[in-house]
């Protein structure tokens, strides 16, 4: 693990115009298509409108917790990602190697106190059942 302040070489981030929230990178199997939905914990009104997030105020979250208030940014020697089959189509949420987290998280991430950073994150029924984790090395 990389600590505070670490390098970002990652695809820059995108997030909608319309909410201005960080958009989630979906690749679909086996065309490795690309494309941008909203957060799984975000209910929005409106189809994502993605561009680039820094050609707008977009609004940044915690990753564990969701808090707006993102004073960390860590970045990681493996990428997570979760993996979905919505009935019509396999895809693959890529949450990279880059970390954003509140105060309360960074805490827990540099205890390192994983079950208290899961107990802290998103309530898992707001989670579909059909999403799963994966961790993959890179």
């Amino acid at each position: 693990m990389i600590g505070h302040g670490a390098a970002f070489c990652e695809p820059a981030p995108v997030a909608c115009r319309i909410c201005r929230h960080v958009l989630d990178r979906h690749t679909d199997f086996p065309s490795g298509a690309v494309s941008f939905r909203h957060p799984i914990w975000l209910t929005a009104d409106h189809r994502p409108d993605p561009v680039r997030a820094d050609t707008i105020e977009a609004r940044f979250h915690c990753d564990f917790c969701n808090d707006e208030k993102i004073l960390f940014a860590y970045a990681t020697a493996s990428s997570v990602q979760m993996l979905v089959d919505t009935g019509n189509e396999l895809v693959a949420r890529d949450y990279g190697t880059h970390w954003a987290a509140c105060f309360e998280c960074a805490e827990l991430f540099d205890a390192p106190d994983l079950q208290g950073l899961l107990a802290g994150s998103s309530p898992p029924a707001r989670l579909p059942s059909r999403w799963s984790p994966v961790i993959c090395a890179t």
